[in-house]
């Protein structure tokens, strides 16, 4: 409580007057509170912004280490201080205090109850309805980080895209939920100075409806919620609020066109000018066009002044659409191709996929597939339609000859897609279709539509609902007669003991058509060592299948992948098959409804010299019916237990070795015990999640394998009904581990270590024991000292001679 005087023998005093604000200066935003905020429809604003208005709720920022644009204005209070007024609204939404941190819409104001543009700018908007906002291209602010803490901030971005005067809504375009917290908690690095878009933000879906928007622009130290409604207190940052418009399209721009060449030249090789029904301003041909949305292909719709994203009928560039350049695309495979400089070329970021070769059928799922959407407002089901040009001509509607067989150009007629659905078309099981007998590039057409259509439509049309999406694919010359080809049972016995034939997709000549997985030619993406070359399945043993059944499953043939467990193989003798060892002693894969990791109890191994990333799929059949499937009735303690076990594992370019050093997730084994055939594949193209093991793939391969799924860790009845609590610490261990267990009456108690084929590696104990807790230590080593390798070896305990108990000890040195 000292009142300031005092005789001190050194130091001294010096007074000044100071000044304290009357309010403390931060900065505050100027979205319109209490005001009007849009006067074509006079909703008034609540925006959080004011503190003078009475709803607590505002956006402040008390240091501006983390900025917008050169310059941060302090304030008593939102809109410059000018709260609850706001008049002029223009001081920061139009930078007349020079904090201006936006570059690109430009911005707009209210004057006397219009809105106008801000001084020096005639008001670019940001989009279209339900177009793609791409930072950068039509939206960017300036952001600066030096933050007074030192540490990343985060942006976030808000549009009023309903135009009620609040922020945190949804609304809808075509398929597609748009929040109206369009950016949400973006990092902005500590020391970053520049565009935001120099960081790569993600681009956001603009609202449904033209007009005018406020939006906010808060860069700050602390993130936010994704229902975010612009309010906040930060000790770090600024909050901008801009008058944004998004145009309208016009009367021209609301329909969605067809893309396919129409006047315009179709197959450069051939020299032939397509005349497919795409152009309005092109009258021989007629066009295609679908007014409302609520039926799409792919992720949203692309709005056209006419066919080939409006270009018509220059048709420069083909590759708009075709080519998924303006983020619309439905095609998931095969891969599309566009022509550039009068030479086909395949789009950017493909690989080239074809949909198959020539006179073989196309499987959904396989060969292709597609996104589609049905939420029509009429609530009534779609149809979607698919054209292919397999005569090449430039026209859709007519019939090709394969030998035997008619391909028809219109190749799925009114497959119903259900309202409601959103999903792949392989879903919903629309029937295979043979592909014509032409190799090279086909125009296709995929419409999905409120109507159905003639058996010979040429592909023309004007619908009330729907979209067409048309692509350039390829189709390949009849397969080589040796490819690569699987080698699990088809049309013979699968498991003796069950007398069960096998019925998985192997052989070529074996129907079902097209019921075979094959792979081309190059040894760039394989397991092993080696590719064996074929004429069919199993080693071109099909059609009788005939025996040897080891010829791969064996590793005969030098291309050996699988590195763990050890395989089986069938063998006839006397009219009688018996499964056999491949190597003398079977191992295990795991044991029923047990997790199988990669790498100690499952591994193959894969390459890929390739210059593309490829993928994995491994199918088990854990019930036994002699065919691989998303089957949802094989279950362990309710849980489902998919044959589908690992679904397109990424292998990248120029990896070489065990699967598991690219850390594959692991997989729960069936509930039953016995054998399961299983089929591995590496390929250049991805497969659907209920893959069923066929396809046609230009890179790769396929290697089946028997395998052995075993009993639990109990294996046998307990004659004394005890519970031996058996315990094995530590494990993984990489040298020595204490083996521990309860008995509660005397025993003879013999105690093995077996490795995973089943040989016997040592014995602990074989004596008679008391009751009690006992206590073993296995040092890693084998009854001749030496150290066991790195690997899973199985303990077992017996009790008068009676295997009682089981776990498994890893070796991980």
């Amino acid at each position: 409580n000292w009142d300031g005087h005092g005789f001190f023998e050194d130091g001294e005093s010096e007074d000044y007057l100071l000044h304290i604000a009357s309010v403390l200066q931060s900065d505050f935003g100027d979205a319109p509170e209490d005001v009007l905020a849009y006067p074509s429809t006079g909703v008034v604003g609540a925006f959080p912004t004011c503190i003078t208005v009475g709803n607590n709720s505002w956006v402040e920022h008390w240091s501006c280490g983390a900025d917008l644009g050169p310059s941060v204005d302090y304030e008593a209070d939102g809109n410059a201080g000018l709260c609850p007024s706001f008049a002029p609204y223009d001081d920061d939404e139009c930078f007349a205090d020079g904090d201006a941190g936006l570059t690109m819409p430009e911005p707009f104001t209210i004057v006397g109850g219009v809105v106008v543009p801000c001084p020096s700018y005639s008001g670019t908007g940001l989009g279209y309805p339900c177009d793609t906002a791409v930072w950068g291209g039509n939206v960017d602010i300036d952001v600066n980080n030096f933050s007074v803490m030192e540490i990343d901030a985060f942006m976030n971005v808000l549009i009023d895209w309903d135009k009620n005067g609040v922020w945190g809504d949804t609304v809808y375009c075509p398929d597609v939920m748009v929040l109206e917290h369009v950016l949400q908690n973006f990092v902005i690095p500590i020391g970053y100075t520049g565009p935001l878009s120099g960081l790569a933000p993600p681009d956001f879906v603009i609202g449904p409806e033209p007009g005018y928007f406020w939006c906010r622009f808060t860069i700050s130290d602390a993130s936010v919620s994704v229902s975010w409604d612009g309010a906040g207190s930060f000790e770090d940052g600024e909050s901008e609020d801009y008058l944004i418009r998004v145009d309208t399209a016009g009367a021209a721009y609301d329909y969605e066109y067809g893309d396919a060449p129409d006047g315009a030249m179709a197959y450069p090789s051939l020299g032939v000018t397509g005349n497919f029904p795409t152009c309005m301003n092109v009258a021989a041909s007629g066009f295609i066009s679908h007014s409302n949305f609520g039926a799409i292909i792919g992720p949203m719709v692309d709005f056209e002044a006419d066919g080939n994203g409006g270009l018509c009928s220059s048709f420069a560039p083909y590759d708009n659409d075709e080519c998924f350049n303006d983020g619309d695309a439905g095609l998931l495979y095969p891969d599309p191709y566009t022509i550039q400089g009068g030479v086909v070329a395949l789009c950017p970021n493909s690989v080239g996929t074809a949909l198959g070769n020539t006179c073989t059928y196309a499987v959904w799922g396989t060969n292709l597939d597609m996104d589609v959407s049905n939420f029509m407002p009429s609530q009534t089901t779609g149809y979607l339609n698919v054209l292919f040009d397999w005569t090449q001509n430039g026209v859709w509607g007519d019939i090709a000859n394969c030998p035997g067989a008619l391909a028809a150009e219109h190749a799925v007629h009114n497959l119903a897609i259900p309202n409601g659905f959103s999903g792949l078309v392989s879903s919903l099981a629309p029937p295979n279709f043979l592909i014509g007998p032409n190799s090279g590039y086909v125009w296709a057409r995929f419409t999905i539509s409120e109507a159905m259509l003639p058996l010979n439509w040429d592909g023309q049309g004007i619908f009330e609902d729907g979209e067409s999406e048309d692509y350039l694919i390829r189709i390949d010359p009849p397969p080589q007669p040796d490819l690569e080809y699987g080698d699990a049972p088809d049309s013979s016995m699968a498991y003796p003991s069950l007398s069960q034939i096998g019925n998985f997709p192997t052989c070529v000549n074996v129907p079902p058509l097209n019921h075979f997985v094959s792979h081309g030619l190059e040894e760039v993406l394989l397991f092993g060592l080696t590719k064996d070359f074929e004429p069919d399945g199993n080693a071109g043993l099909c059609s009788p299948y005939g025996t040897p059944y080891d010829n791969d499953e064996c590793f005969q043939d030098s291309d050996a992948g699988l590195i763990i467990p050890p395989p089986y193989t069938i063998q006839l003798s006397g009219g009688t098959y018996t499964v056999v060892p491949c190597m003398g002693t079977g191992g295990i894969l795991d044991t029923i409804c047990n997790m199988v990791y990669w790498g100690p109890e499952l591994d193959i191994d894969v390459r890929n010299a390739s210059a593309i990333d490829a993928v994995v799929n491994v199918l088990m059949d854990f019930n036994h019916d002699g065919k691989w499937a998303l089957d949802v009735t094989t279950q362990c303690s309710g849980v489902t237990v998919p044959e589908h076990v690992l679904v397109n594992f990424g292998v990248p370019a120029g990896y070489s070795g065990p699967l598991s050093g690219l850390s594959p997730p692991p997989f729960m084994a069936g509930p039953y015990v016995g054998y399961v055939w299983t089929r591995f594949t590496v390929s250049d193209q991805s497969v659907s999640g209920d893959w069923t093991g066929v396809g046609n793939f230009e890179m790769g391969e396929s290697e089946d394998y028997l395998l052995y799924i075993d009993i639990s860790e109990r294996i046998g009845v307990n004659p004394y009904e005890q519970d031996l609590n058996l315990q094995i610490f530590p494990n993984p261990t990489n040298n020595s581990c204490t083996i521990t267990y309860n008995l509660q009456s005397p025993v003879a108690v013999s105690i093995g270590v077996y490795d995973i084929r089943g040989s016997h590696i040592s014995t602990l104990s074989e004596e008679r024991q008391l009751p009690g807790k006992h206590s073993f230590l296995w040092d890693g080593k084998t009854n001749g000292g030496q150290k066991v390798k790195a690997g899973i070896y199985i303990l077992t305990i017996s009790l008068d001679k009676n295997p009682v108990e089981r776990a498994k000890v890893l070796i991980t040195r």
